[in-house]
């Protein structure tokens, strides 16, 4: 930071311009992508479940705060693209725990599972939802990540709500419904 500070004196800019420029980029976003490559190729074994989503777990906090750290040093324009990036990472994550959550419920409590299961398929959708550009076709990615959720929402019995519908609130309802299932299970 202090070569930042001595290089934008002798530049006549100001150092948080020369800091914004450093930071507000995908490097965040690209190596949550490449741990969530590596997770789709290694499939977490049966005992290993609950180390697995608390793993994506972290991957989406680590996206959450990269979001308010971007959102405070990235120009305006910047900001969008990158906070798209971490909205696809954050969507895979969350598909990525429906599966989790899916193989543990069926295993311990089947009743609970469909439930469940729909809350994180719909966090992954408002999270692809969010990384939606306001025209034009979504790149190919989020395309592809799109067409996962729908699959997975269709094969739970999940409607999904088109872009424009989708809000917080939709959300919460179907997390809330299984969250109410999941207390219904033994301990």
């Amino acid at each position: 930071m202090f070569a930042a500070f001595v290089l934008a004196a002798s530049l006549g800019s100001p150092p948080a311009l020369i800091a914004q420029s450093r930071r507000c980029n995908t490097v965040v976003a690209e190596q949550l992508d490449a741990q969530l490559n590596d997770y789709e190729k290694h499939p977490p074994a049966p005992a290993d479940l609950d180390a697995r989503f608390t793993a994506l777990q972290d991957l989406i906090n680590a996206g959450e705060g990269e979001r308010d750290i971007l959102r405070n040093v990235c120009p305006e324009g910047d900001f969008d693209a990158a906070q798209a990036r971490i909205d696809i990472a954050e969507a895979r994550a969350y598909l990525q725990e429906a599966q989790v959550a899916q193989a543990e419920y069926r295993q311990s409590c089947p009743a609970a599972e469909v439930a469940v299961t729909a809350g994180f398929v719909a966090a992954a959708w408002y999270q692809a939802v969010g990384a939606m550009p306001e025209k034009g076709a979504p790149a190919q990615p989020l395309s592809d990540l799109i067409k996962s959720v729908q699959a997975k929402a269709t094969a739970l019995n999940l409607s999904l709500p088109a872009p424009a519908d989708t809000s917080h609130f939709w959300l919460t309802t179907v997390q809330q419904k299984g969250s109410a299932a999941a207390k219904t299970c033994p301990e």
